[in-house]
């Protein structure tokens, strides 16, 4: 008997796309059409953009969407963010309910965004880092969903809404993409990471170059954070 994968590429966004992730979803799409993916005897492609700055509702509207469609995969990639063409073959491969990449936060330092939960910082996790040396698919509590694939057959084990803002007294507000996360957790679905996928994701941001960037050691470049305004 036949079997088709049916994968649902995500894309949240604005009215506008980075250049740099039109190249990379480009290139996965075309990855998809002409490397049989393993398991599977076809593959159908479906891109479902919704473009607003609610990002809660577009998740759940491109959710509900993949669900209309019959997809057996949901792959989120925002528009701000770069990766391989063989992204969602190599997540696949892993053949995990959830499984995303390790994305470096915008900002310096950075900082990753995936965490593991800890007694006692119940709220917040720990971080957990992809060094040079991490390899493999590791567990964690919490991810963004930056680059992330989902088995549709999650959803039926989640309640709606599957996206929205939380707030807690330590964080302050927290993102749409760690409420889905904690509702993974409720309800005992794991949630892992690809480190080696991760060390090759890019976090599109806009940066304001001034003269206290120029190196002039030609050794060391200093790079000021955006809202430096000294």
């Amino acid at each position: 008997m036949e079997k088709t994968l049916h994968i649902a590429i995500g894309i949240p966004s604005l009215d506008m796309w980075h250049a740099d992730f039109a190249m990379s979803l480009i290139g996965l799409v075309t990855d998809l059409k002409q490397v049989p993916v393993p398991g599977f005897d076809g593959v159908r492609v479906s891109i479902i953009n919704q473009r607003s700055s609610a990002i809660p509702q577009l998740r759940q509207q491109i959710t509900e969407e993949a669900q209309k469609i019959e997809a057996n995969y949901i792959l989120w990639v925002d528009s701000d963010q770069m990766f391989p063409k063989d992204t969602a073959r190599r997540l696949i491969a892993h053949d995990k309910d959830v499984i995303g990449c390790n994305i470096a936060v915008k900002r310096l330092p950075s900082l990753p965004t995936a965490r593991k939960y800890v007694e006692q910082w119940p709220l917040t996790g720990d971080i957990v880092y992809t060094k040079p040396e991490s390899t493999g698919i590791e567990k964690v509590w919490k991810l963004g969903c930056g680059v992330m694939l989902v088995k549709m057959s999650v959803f039926d084990r989640l309640k709606k809404p599957y996206f929205n803002f939380g707030w807690n007294e330590t964080t302050g507000f927290v993102g749409e993409d760690w409420f889905f996360c904690s509702q993974l957790w409720d309800n005992n679905i794991e949630l892992y990471i690809d480190h080696d996928l991760s060390k090759e994701i890019g976090h599109i941001g806009v940066y304001s170059h001034r003269m206290e960037d120029v190196d002039h050691t030609e050794t060391l470049i200093k790079i000021v954070r955006p809202d430096d305004k000294t």
